[in-house]
């Protein structure tokens, strides 16, 4: 997403954007196209470049391969048809709390 964004912005960058970057212009479209570059070398099957990419996602505190589009586990409601996307469980600190609201909510 992020870099569908800059992309965008190398026609006309926001200046703002550059500001905030400590970027030029020039330097701006050089991402980009290393970015390019990297991701169609990934999807052509360059093992170099996957684990070039894994290694920069691991960095940035990303799961490898999270700049795929990932499916929503759903959970259907059998009741009423209904479908609700899975949810996490609460924190610890918060788990008691969380249980009696749900008891309370379903008198």
């Amino acid at each position: 997403m992020v870099l569908e964004y800059l992309k965008k912005q190398q026609s006309n960058p926001d200046p703002e954007l550059l500001k905030r970057l400590k970027w030029t212009p020039e330097q701006l479209r050089q991402f980009v196209d290393r970015w390019e570059a990297l991701r169609k070398l990934e999807e052509r099957g360059d093992s170099k470049a996957k684990k070039k990419l894994e290694r920069i996602y691991r960095s940035l505190g990303l799961r490898p391969g999270g700049h795929k589009r990932r499916a929503v586990r759903q959970v259907q409601d059998r009741q009423r048809g209904l479908s609700d996307a899975a949810r996490s469980k609460p924190p610890a600190s918060y788990a008691d709390k969380f249980r009696a609201y749900k008891r309370s909510v379903a008198q």
